[in-house]
């Protein structure tokens, strides 16, 4: 149970640090694409501007009505002017008011110009993004696109885009102007960023990856680690088995050079180990801190089981340990006698104190 909180706690610390990191990463993308977003509306507005002043140097005859309401002039929009031409007489066109704020040019007459020269000469959309494109010169590979609608005297609404495919219109009016006296004219710019982990370094990948491997790394070499500090601080505390007062020991040494480690619950001798299970390394233990290691079935009993074991279990219990004994580098064995089991030596106990 101890092994899975540990590993639940580290999975909680990686991704705790990921989503910290995650944030971090996508507040700065978010800063970057605000940027290039004004950057965008800029440019866009420069691209339109550029298309309209070539256009604008072209001499034109322009004819004004005088009326108060035929055409435009701000602040105050009238709710419809009229404009007589040859192809459709005199006519009455409403005005969509909310255009009027987003009108590249001010002024009725230049706009009333700028209505006829666009249609003796229209504006390519493609060459509209071209230029829109040259200007953006953004500093990673965006996806841009226009869409342009001109509604005619007739009313009618023709539709053309530039790379149609990646068109979105845009969540603000930044990137939206309208031309013409009656604002016929709608120009709608869109910018499509890549995702955000496509434009990551792939040292932020690295980074992204380093907790997850570290964890990995210490639930791998946790156990090794903490059994070698532990040895390492514990050193001191190694005592003869004869001392069996001493209860507190972690390294007990059993003789001829041999010793019981009680946190790896190994016995080793040299570069011989042999490990026992750990309920066999409990029964040895106790052996090792009672007076002449005699144990009594009861005590045993209580120290395992707390006086609720079998006479069955303790007797499996104890073949046991006598047989993880047999692998063990000094020979050790377990005597019964009576209601008392002994753990004995191959080396005499007063041969070790001496």
């Amino acid at each position: 149970m101890k092994k899975y909180i540990l590993h639940i706690i580290i999975g909680c610390i990686c991704t705790a640090i990921t989503i910290h990191y995650l944030t971090v990463l996508n507040a700065d993308y978010a800063a970057q694409k605000a940027a290039w977003n004004q950057m965008a509306a800029e440019t866009f507005r420069e691209a339109l501007l550029k298309e309209v002043e070539w256009r604008s140097k072209i001499p034109h005859y322009q004819s004004f009505a005088g009326a108060s309401g035929v055409r435009p002039l701000k602040p105050q929009i009238p709710d419809s002017v009229i404009i007589v031409t040859s192809k459709y007489g005199q006519r009455v066109y409403w005005l969509e008011k909310e255009r009027f704020k987003r009108q590249l040019l001010e002024g009725g007459s230049l706009n009333f110009g700028i209505s006829y020269l666009m249609g003796e000469y229209p504006i390519s959309v493609d060459t509209l993004h071209h230029r829109w494109d040259s200007l953006l010169n953004l500093p990673l590979i965006a996806t841009t696109s226009i869409r342009y609608v001109m509604t005619d005297l007739g009313e009618r609404n023709d539709t053309a885009y530039a790379h149609r495919e990646h068109f979105v219109f845009p969540k603000d009016s930044a990137l939206v102007w309208y031309l013409g006296y009656r604002c016929e004219a709608e120009f709608v710019g869109s910018v499509r960023y890549p995702e955000m982990w496509t434009t990551w370094h792939p040292v932020t990948w690295g980074w992204l990856i380093l907790p997850w491997m570290v964890g990995m790394l210490f639930l791998l070499s946790y156990k090794k680690v903490w059994t070698f500090i532990k040895r390492k601080f514990t050193k001191k505390q190694i005592v003869h088995v004869a001392d069996a007062q001493i209860a507190d020991a972690k390294i007990y040494q059993l003789g001829d050079g041999a010793v019981y480690d009680v946190f790896s619950r190994t016995i080793q001798k040299g570069s011989a180990v042999s490990k026992l299970a750990p309920q066999s390394g409990t029964l040895f233990l106790l052996f090792l801190r009672t007076p002449e290691h005699r144990v009594t079935v009861d005590e045993i009993d209580q120290r395992l089981w707390n006086g609720q074991g079998s006479k069955e279990r303790l007797h499996s219990t104890v073949r046991r340990l006598r047989n993880e004994l047999k692998s063990a580098p000094i020979e050790l064995s377990i005597e019964y006698l009576g209601e008392t089991y002994q753990l004995k030596i191959a080396h005499s106990i007063e041969e070790n104190q001496g």
